[in-house]
């Protein structure tokens, strides 16, 4: 392809004007129209960059398996126990630099020492807590050639931080990638917390690679035994987000600590044993081919866009044939098929808000009795464990932290799978429900150099839209209100899951435990048990309101775009009516003209395909 060729013709003045011409209604970035789409499309021939984050929880060997792969002694800081919400990025670079930029949020970029102990001023919590420093991301250089040709590795904070800020950085960044390589554990395997980040995460960003780490303390027993349970949950998290899967999903072994040593001393062999040489290939291959993949998807969305324009241009060309009789008459059906659907839209709407009180009720429901029998366990096993003598502090507050985090496992494994068939419900109140809108591509790949206008998230709203009822567009449409079939990428279950996780896996829902005395007293043990009883189901029932209120407003977003998108059609038809002969035939050989330039756009298209 001509990717230079195809930029300037999808994004310059001839398409543009044609798509505003026949496509002129106000949007919102949920819903682009034609002319925006092309333009976006454009932009994506511009990516010079493959962002491919490596996430994980704390302590999987993210960094360790990152310095081994990109540079030749360690640079990471491997040794902390959380790393502040500091994304760091590796790029290509002919020629390692030795400096490493950091970006602050206030724009400012300060250049440090390309080396371990200098960015552990930023990325290290012990001195940047919480990313007091304000550090937005950190960029280093390598001239590893599985890099070459745009691939960009990124080293996120880990998944379940002490810190809701960490939590916070690591899924904006995830909502900005395009690919996702999930670096699991051997021992423990995958947890239900981990599981559920890979779901939400997987959902979206189909591009995955999965990778297990193992110590050297862990036999080949162990590494297998975990791998084989890590399989067997990526099955099923394939099979709750809808993702078709001819053959189980690969999980690569990668010994990190002996990755790391054969970096070090140049050791071929124990590259090759720890799977180093074998991860290097593969992201060479994979960071080789990601641009053709680009040009395929977005020339299979121009075809598809300029046919949806050249059908609008068709039935103009069509309107202007009719006779006034004729023309009133197909205002008028135009009229009752835009009532009926807004009737049907209501009656759906309705069975959709049901469906979410529902949701509601049985949520508030279980955490009552959930909060009632917890506190009671919780007393229990915590007074039998303190009169077998864990009265140390430090002792008593890592056993509260281990019973209520099997408690904060059981609540959120129920609400997670109630959340779930709320998610299936809500597609099945929407079966039925024409929403009479042409194709929308499925372009997953939507990073573009910095100098680009970047089109924010276009790979998620696309593949939202295109997996829902039949691939549709429209404002707020129904597939993006409930998320695809592929998972929960739509704006409001998908919210509802994200918060869900957010919640899991480091904010509220782990706040129960308090400082204890060196001697606590049980008293004292019990009032941390109800701190984290309430705070756990308050922070659930709030996520449960908070999503009937989105759902709401989602709803109501979407008729009033159907409404605007009608009115605007009806005032061009109504124009079109009042027109003199001369006029309407002036008007015809216009659009007779756009049908031709939108065909020699076509052929243009094809061409430069070649």
């Amino acid at each position: 392809m001509n990717k230079q060729a195809m930029r300037e013709l999808l994004a310059g003045d001839e398409v543009q004007s044609l798509a505003k011409r026949y496509d002129p209604q106000q949007s919102d970035v949920a819903s682009p129209r034609i002319g925006e789409r092309l333009h976006a499309y454009a932009v994506q021939l511009s990516a010079e960059r493959f962002v491919l984050p490596v996430a994980g929880i704390q302590g999987s060997g993210k960094s360790t398996l990152l310095n081994a792969l990109a540079f030749d002694v360690p640079v990471l800081p491997i040794d902390a126990d959380e790393t502040t919400c500091v994304p760091v990025e590796i790029c290509w670079a002919g020629a390692s630099s030795p400096k490493a930029l950091v970006h602050y949020a206030d724009g400012r970029v300060e250049a440090l020492p390309c080396t371990e102990e200098a960015l552990r001023s930023v990325v290290h919590n012990e001195n940047n807590p919480g990313n007091e420093k304000q550090v937005s991301r950190v960029v280093l250089t390598s001239n590893r050639e599985m890099l070459r040709h745009g691939l960009v590795l990124v080293d996120l904070p880990g998944v379940g931080s002490l810190t809701a800020a960490n939590l916070e950085t690591t899924q904006r960044y995830l909502r900005e990638a395009v690919g996702v390589i999930f670096m699991l554990r051997t021992v423990p395997p995958l947890t239900r917390s981990e599981a559920m980040f890979v779901s939400l995460q997987w959902a979206s960003l189909r591009t995955a690679l999965f990778v297990q780490n193992r110590w050297n303390d862990e036999s080949d027993d162990e590494a297998l035994a975990g791998r084989d349970h890590n399989v067997k949950v990526l099955q099923q998290i394939a099979g709750q987000v809808g993702i078709a899967l001819d053959k189980p999903p690969v999980v690569r072994l990668v010994n990190g600590y002996d990755a790391l040593r054969a970096t070090l001393n140049d050791d071929p062999s124990l590259a090759e044993s720890s799977g180093l040489a074998a991860m290097r290939a593969e992201l060479g291959r994979f960071g080789g081919t990601w641009s053709e993949r680009v040009c395929g998807d977005v020339l299979v969305a121009a075809r598809t866009e300029l046919v949806r324009l050249a059908a609008i241009v068709a039935q103009r060309v069509h309107e202007t044939t009719l006779d006034r009789g004729q023309h009133e008459a197909h205002m008028a059906e135009e009229a009752q098929r835009f009532i009926r659907q807004i009737e049907l839209i209501d009656e759906h709407a309705d069975k959709m808000r049901a469906d979410a009180d529902s949701f509601r009720r049985e949520v508030r429901q279980q955490l009552r009795s959930w909060s009632t029998a917890t506190a009671e366990q919780l007393r229990n096993r915590m007074r039998t464990k303190m009169r077998a003598g864990i009265l140390d502090g430090q002792r008593l507050v890592q056993a509260l932290s281990d019973e209520q985090e099997e408690a904060t496992n059981d609540i959120f494994g129920e609400i997670e799978a109630d959340a779930r068939a709320l998610q299936e419900r809500l597609r099945n109140d929407l079966e039925g429900l024409d929403v009479w809108n042409g194709q929308a591509p499925d372009l997953r790949f939507a990073v573009h150099k910095e100098e680009s206008v970047r089109f924010e998230n276009l790979a998620e709203r696309l593949a939202g839209v295109a997996g829902g009822l039949g691939g549709m567009w429209a404002g707020m449409e129904a597939g993006a209100l409930v998320g695809s079939a592929g998972g929960p990428v739509g704006a409001v279950v998908g919210g509802l899951l994200g918060a869900l996780a957010g919640a899991f896996l480091g904010r509220k829902a782990k706040e129960g435990v308090t400082a204890l005395r060196a001697k606590a007293v049980e008293g004292e043990v019990f009032a941390a048990i109800d701190q984290y009883v309430e705070a756990t189901a308050a922070a659930l029932n709030e996520i449960a309101v908070g999503f009937g209120s989105v759902l709401d407003e989602a709803l109501d977003q979407w008729r009033a775009a159907k409404s605007e998108a009608f009115e605007s059609e009806r005032e061009r038809s109504l124009e079109l009516l009042n027109m003199s002969a001369a006029e309407k035939a002036d008007a015809a050989q216009r659009l007779i003209a756009d049908a031709a330039q939108i065909d020699a756009v076509r052929s243009k298209v094809e061409e430069l395909a070649t």
